[in-house]
């Protein structure tokens, strides 16, 4: 599983830290989510939402280990 860091703008250190397979951006948020994503050619277990991060100004979220 890979961990994931939420970071403030010019910061190196993580405010937090997310265990989980993948993420997606969508608007303010950023979801990580167990699992592979899923293909059009279907797959018989979707992926299971971790936990959903709402962003605040000059903040990112970024894979720091695989």
């Amino acid at each position: 599983m890979a961990k994931f860091g939420r970071f403030e703008l010019g910061k190196i250190k993580p405010l937090e830290t997310y265990d989980g397979d993948f993420m997606e951006c969508e608007g303010g948020y950023v979801k990580i989510f167990e699992g592979s994503p899923i293909h059009p050619s279907g797959q018989s277990d979707p992926p299971r939402l971790l936990c959903a991060i709402r962003l605040s100004g000059g903040q990112r979220v970024a894979k720091i280990k695989d």
